[in-house]
């Protein structure tokens, strides 16, 4: 991964019209747009840091593992990394949407909105203007970033820190993590990628950039282009929910397909969401990546083979029959209903789910787990 600097470098050799240093893609780069930033480094941490660090680490933070259902080996390969660290994390099923009912069972899940088009999105995605090619494990992505957003939004701890199961933690990230935010993370942060590519914005720190839309790409392919990479994102858990609803309204707008990115989404409306990032060029690096390639990709692949058509029919199917049922519920059910709370993306009762498979199937026990926890 090269800095900004070279990277201009090395392009004007072969574009030799193109000026060299006209590009300013970080402000104030002599400050962390370095391999080798100033300041402390791995061999600094002493025996006493490494102990209060760890400890400050269980009281603090609570991690997450985003893992696919037939992802057996980097879920194997994750849980030893971070059992080597001494860390818990609780595992969030990701979400596949290649398998026939997926999407609608995604729908019904309060995953997806109802409110996003999917086929819309999909032949936005295809013209030359977008040029992305397929979304499903797009989407897929997307959904499941948020609904991590949401399950870490209860977490006991302050801290809440999202991986991606591809993340290859440090020796030091404990010791790491908390010398960042002891002296370098300024006060208003409140979400953080531990790994940006292309990162663009404002240096603040040897170790942070503070994220930035960039003005130079138009709003409608969502400013796409910088700040990729969602592989361990921290965030306040006091902030999470209005940042997952900051977030969904941009990720579900099927106008703008770019914006099924994520790491993209975020880094859009950053200008309303205090978020840093860590530059990926850094050598003395927060975390590494595995080599099982991405899950992301693969699907989108695999997607090709989805009929899109025929997923929003049965969602739509689904939906009319389950807001019949709503409507005609019992007096027991609509004290229920009564409890319900309402999601950020959907705008639907949460119970709607478990209702519909109470309704539907009422012999069927809890048939849609969605979560399960995992100690590394």
């Amino acid at each position: 991964v090269l800095s900004w600097q070279d990277a201009q470098r090395r392009a004007s050799l072969h574009l030799p019209l193109v000026a060299v240093g006209s590009l300013k893609p970080l402000r104030s780069p002599e400050v962390c747009d370095r391999y080798a930033p100033e300041g402390w480094k791995a061999a600094d941490f002493g025996p006493a840091e490494w102990v209060a660090a760890d400890i400050w680490f269980k009281q603090n933070v609570a991690v997450f593992v985003l893992n696919m259902p037939n992802d057996v080996k980097r879920l194997e390969a994750i849980s030893a990394r971070l059992s080597a660290l001494n860390l818990t994390f609780e595992r969030i099923e990701g979400v596949d949407l290649t398998a026939k009912g997926a999407f609608a069972a995604a729908r019904r899940d309060g995953l997806i909105p109802s409110t996003f088009d999917a086929i819309k999105a999909q032949a936005s995605a295809r013209m030359p203007y977008q040029d992305i090619g397929g979304i499903v494990g797009t989407v897929g992505c997307a959904a499941a970033h948020l609904k991590a957003m949401g399950k870490a939004s209860a977490a006991p701890r302050p801290l809440a820190l999202i991986l991606e199961d591809d993340a290859m933690l440090a020796d030091d990230f404990p010791a790491r993590l908390r010398r960042l935010l002891q002296s370098e993370a300024p006060c208003d942060w409140e979400s953080i990628s531990l790994k940006s590519k292309c990162p663009y914005g404002a240096c603040v720190s040897p170790r942070l950039s503070r994220v930035l839309p960039d003005e130079n790409e138009p709003a409608d392919r969502c400013r796409h282009g910088v700040n990729y990479g969602f592989y361990a994102m921290l965030y306040r858990v006091s902030a999470l929910p209005r940042i997952r609803e900051q977030l969904s309204d941009v990720v579900w707008d099927d106008t703008r397909p770019h914006c099924l990115d994520i790491d993209v989404a975020l880094a859009s409306i950053s200008d309303k969401v205090p978020y840093y990032a860590v530059p990926s060029m850094q050598r003395d690096a927060f975390l590494t990546e595995g080599d099982h390639g991405s899950s992301r990709m693969d699907k989108n692949r695999e997607g090709v083979y989805v009929n899109l058509e025929d997923e929003e029919e049965q969602a739509s199917e689904e939906e009319k029959l389950l807001n019949e049922a709503w409507s005609s519920a019992s007096a027991t059910d609509s004290e229920a209903k009564a409890t319900a709370t309402f999601t950020t993306t959907t705008n639907k009762p949460s119970v709607m789910s478990s209702f519909f498979h109470k309704f539907f199937h009422p012999q069927a026990s809890d048939p849609l787990p969605t979560t399960t926890s995992g100690v590394a």
